[in-house]
């Protein structure tokens, strides 16, 4: 038994012990990596998809502005109209901030970097 422990090559376990740390850290940068591309993909794809929401959201309140201004009669009290909705629903996003952009957010993050598929 003694025999066995005095030959073992220190010189080779100590390069297979370099060679397996060099393979995590380059696993672990890799994995890295690979996460923030999607991270900041998708950061980009939201930023493109609000962009053209507030676009939408613009041209569809002149639509409704034009259409208020004929029924109202008056095109400072469909703007007022127009203008209250808006802020009414920007109320409720505030209100409701945490289930409706938080949580989604954290749940996306937390995906992402703590997927226990290995």
């Amino acid at each position: 038994m003694d025999n066995q422990l005095n030959n073992i090559d220190y010189q080779k376990l100590l390069s297979e012990g370099k060679r397996f740390l060099q393979t995590e850290y380059n696993y672990g940068k890799l994995t890295a990596t690979e996460k923030l591309i999607v991270f900041l993909s998708t950061i980009a794809v939201v930023a493109v998809g609000v962009i053209f929401g507030i676009l939408a959201l613009y041209f569809v309140s002149e639509a409704v502005v034009d259409v208020l201004t004929i029924t109202l009669g008056s095109v400072w009290a469909a703007n007022l109209v127009v203008a209250v909705i808006i802020l009414a629903v920007m109320a409720i996003l505030l209100f409701m901030r945490r289930q409706l952009i938080i949580d989604p957010i954290a749940r996306f993050v937390t995906k992402l970097l703590l997927n226990n598929k290995d």
